[in-house]
């Protein structure tokens, strides 16, 4: 009997396209799933961080940053960029207050927003964004209204500790009007001579309908 060997490959590999194939189709997919889901990932913290380089203390910002290490973590050489860039950022944030940045607080901002600019243009970079340097530092939107709103609630959250901790007592403005003020400030300080016995105490008696006032009277002339 003589076989076939070109019909018997093709019956085989029809067989294991039959067996196979959809196993092949559905880890290929999920592959391409996870592959989409991480690019997604990396592009939010990116978007985030673009979106607040002008407010770095945001909540999102921050929680973005923190992020770094997992969302980009692999031995890829841009991935391997990002990472060193996070850690230099981390390293002067983490040193704002040593020896070296006391007094410095322009040169530490400036330090910030170096490091800031390069782990922004090293993800940019592996995502596929090239943004010049300066685009980076300087073309955002941050109107003075809310500079303005975000240093008075600073000034609210520090002047509200101070107060609840103790460290700084509570202001009390007086909403007395000033002619009543004065009136009870004169009062309050005649009561405290009559106290102290340095000015006498005027008394009125009345006995039959006469009134006499006990106040201190002329002695009589006695030419």
């Amino acid at each position: 009997m003589t076989w076939d060997f070109a019909v018997r490959m093709t019956d085989i590999a029809i067989i294991v396209a039959t067996f196979f194939g959809p196993i092949f189709a559905v880890r290929t997919q999920r592959k391409l799933d996870e592959e989409k889901a991480l690019r997604t990932a990396k592009e939010k913290v990116f978007n985030m961080l673009m979106a607040t380089r002008a407010t770095w203390l945001a909540p999102g910002r921050v929680e973005a940053l923190n992020s770094i290490p997992i969302v980009f973590y692999g031995q890829d050489r841009g991935l391997v960029a990002i990472n060193q860039a996070w850690r230099d950022l981390l390293h002067l944030f983490e040193h704002a207050n040593s020896p070296q940045w006391q007094g410095e607080a322009k040169a530490w901002e400036a330090e910030r927003l170096k490091l800031d600019t390069a782990l922004l243009r090293a993800i940019g970079s592996y995502l596929g964004f090239e943004f010049p340097e300066l685009d980076i530092k300087t073309l955002h939107y941050f109107p003075v209204g809310l500079g303005d709103r975000i240093s008075d609630e600073e000034a609210i959250r520090r002047g509200l500790a101070a107060i609840l901790a103790g460290k700084s007592p509570l202001p009390v403005m007086n909403v007395v009007p000033d002619p009543i003020f004065n009136e009870l400030a004169a009062l309050r300080a005649s009561l405290a001579k009559v106290l102290d016995g340095a000015q006498p105490l005027s008394v009125r008696l009345e006995e039959d309908g006469v009134s006499d006032a006990a106040v201190p009277k002329p002695a009589p002339d006695s030419r």
